[in-house]
């Protein structure tokens, strides 16, 4: 093979020193199909670069779990999937300003690959719903939760989420702290329980009310 069907990558030098032609790749060499980008890899590719800014982080943190899974799954078989909703918050104030229905519904990854603070499980999710005066909003969302202790056939347990509270715009911006362009930190304690896949759950809304959800898991 000649200097021109291919590109030298390596000179064959000989014990005297001399060059003695060179070694070669073939030009296709690039594009053997053992060399090309996966399936896999060029799909996370496209969804990273039209991923919302927001959920870059929640995105970047499933990758994380994918990366140290034998099988390169994104989500284990050990997880689980829980849907959520909730028809109406509860105020602690009378305010007639506020909407009757929120219609909170929420979709969380329940996972025990990564647990803080002696936790059982992770959730992380997302959720959409109505504030307390129509606007509609997102909630993106994780954190540790823990199975407290059997209860009437079922158990009891407790969660802790934190994350970024989106849609308090206009004369409503000052209602939650931290309010910046339409989002701002939150965090949302609740405790539920759990019978099987159902499971109610009563969650803090800082200190204007409660919301009673309803719950439930695909049981995986």
């Amino acid at each position: 093979m000649s200097d021109t069907q291919c590109s030298c990558i390596a000179r064959n030098v000989s014990r005297e020193g001399k060059s003695s032609g060179c070694l070669c790749k073939m030009p296709d060499l690039d594009r053997h199909p053992q060399r090309q980008r996966s399936g896999l890899d060029a799909a996370l590719h496209a969804v990273h670069r039209h991923w919302p800014a927001s959920l870059n982080g929640l995105f970047a943190l499933l990758l994380l779990s994918s990366s140290g899974n034998a099988s390169g799954e994104l989500i284990a078989t050990t997880d689980d999937f829980r849907f959520t909703y909730a028809p109406s918050a509860f105020h602690r104030s009378g305010m007639s300003g506020h909407v009757r229905y929120n219609n909170l519904f929420s979709a969380e990854l329940l996972t025990e690959r990564w647990r803080i603070l002696g936790a059982d499980r992770t959730t992380i999710g997302a959720a959409i719903f109505n504030n307390s005066f129509g606007q509609p909003c997102q909630y993106v969302f994780a954190g540790p939760e823990w199975d407290l202790m059997p209860l009437q056939s079922g158990w009891l347990f407790a969660n802790v989420t934190a994350g970024a509270l989106h849609g308090y715009t206009g004369e409503y911006q000052d209602k939650i702290p931290f309010n910046r362009f339409g989002t701002a930190p939150a965090a949302i304690p609740s405790i539920g329980w759990r019978y099987s896949q159902a499971a109610v759950v009563m969650s803090l809304l800082g200190n204007s009310g409660v919301l009673i959800s309803f719950s439930w898991s695909l049981g995986r």
